[in-house]
């Protein structure tokens, strides 16, 4: 038979295989249990430094991942970039031409209708506001639908106050971002002729300025369709002697900075929002975010007509998985549920914002940060310099 070993050879070959591999396995049990009871030091690359570790830490939290380019991907990138600019230069043509700037050193005030903390300021401080910025039109749709909502105090207001009414027209319904919406009406020749038809008349009708234009949550191929529409909307109100202000945010593809400074009479600079309602906790606009969104974004824009737009206001984050969207909350809202929660509120130095958490009726825990005034004073100080 194939198996049979009458001498027993393999046999005590087998028994000394086997013993073998029993001691092997035994030696590397022996070495796992080490492993596990005595863990092996593992060395830490910050000890000859670490007092910066959570330095670095922090920085690197600070800061956005940035691509990597080969030399061929940024050949054809600037290839593209160049076409797209002679294209958008000819979109702009006449629109570069000359523009009615807001006054120099120019105080622009947001007005918030459904907040009274935000129409009883304006009331108090009317009379030392060069431009008002009251939230009465909103877009919701692809169409040519406009949507209107006047407050009599805040008419009342500005009725008899000397000061610039610029409206904000928002893509804004039912407190959300019609993102996707506005991207159909903008790719929509007829729909954008509409609205601007529809809004300069009403404009003239109620004695305004100008115009406030603010679309968000647009896509990188919403840029060019998007200057289309603040050209018309320029020509439209300048041809009856009314200023267009176009809001843009930080480090969004939409929005080509050097075009809209050559088509709006004022470009508002968002400077906020770092951390928003449906992004992770974190503060409204950093110290060091700001520095460098300023440093990205000022140089492209015309000097005069920049407008730095800088909040007052918070976010109520719920540290759930998952978590539901922030609550935005206006700083009086912010202080009130400080003191109605036992929190101590704190201004985190580092980054200048103020900060706070706290637990809910179901245990909970928020996270909210908020900007006011020692964080505006400090953001008006360092745009000074």
């Amino acid at each position: 038979m194939i198996f049979e070993d009458p001498s027993h050879r393999r046999w005590r070959r087998a028994i000394v295989v086997f013993s073998f591999l029993s001691l092997a396995a035994l030696a590397a049990l022996a070495v796992t249990l080490t492993g596990a009871i005595i863990p092996p030091r593992v060395p830490n690359p910050f000890s000859a430094k670490s007092e910066i570790q959570a330095t670095l830490v922090r920085a690197s939290l600070e800061h956005d991942a940035r691509p990597v380019y080969t030399a061929q991907q940024k050949k054809r990138m600037q290839a593209i970039r160049a076409q797209e600019k002679r294209r958008r230069n000819k979109l702009i043509g006449d629109a570069k031409g000359a523009a009615m700037p807001l006054p120099q050193d120019a105080v622009v005030a947001f007005v918030a209708q459904d907040d009274p903390a935000s129409v009883g300021s304006l009331e108090r401080h009317v009379a030392k506001i060069d431009a008002v910025v009251p939230d009465w039109f909103s877009l919701p749709g692809r169409g040519c639908e406009l949507n209107e909502r006047i407050d009599d105090k805040t008419r009342r207001v500005l009725g008899r106050a000397e000061t610039l009414v610029l409206p904000r027209l928002a893509n804004l319904s039912n407190n959300e971002w019609r993102g996707a919406e506005t991207s159909r009406f903008l790719a929509n020749d007829a729909a954008r002729a509409c609205i601007v038809k529809k809004v300069v008349t009403r404009l003239v009708e109620l004695g305004a300025a100008g115009l406030n234009l603010d679309l968000e949550e647009l896509q990188p191929e919403d840029s060019e369709p998007f200057l289309e529409f603040i050209v018309e909307l320029r020509a439209a109100l300048h041809a009856k002697a009314l200023r267009l202000t176009v809001d843009v945010p930080f480090h969004d593809p939409a929005f080509d900075f050097e075009y809209v400074g050559n088509v709006a009479d004022a470009v508002m600079v968002m400077a906020y929002d770092q951390h928003y309602i449906s992004s992770k906790a974190g503060p409204i606009a950093s110290r060091t975010w700001l520095s460098e969104s300023f440093d990205e974004v000022l140089p492209r824009l015309p000097p005069d007509r920049v407008v730095v737009v800088l909040g007052a206001y918070g976010y109520d984050w719920t540290l759930t998985d998952p978590a539901p969207r922030a609550t935005d909350l206006g700083f009086r809202a912010v202080m009130d549920l400080a003191r109605a929660t036992g929190a101590s509120p704190i201004f985190e130095e580092q980054l200048e914002n103020g900060h706070f958490s706290y637990l809910d009726a179901t245990k909970n825990t928020h996270d909210v940060w908020f900007e006011g005034a020692l964080a505006t004073w400090n953001q008006v100080l360092a745009l000074g310099k």
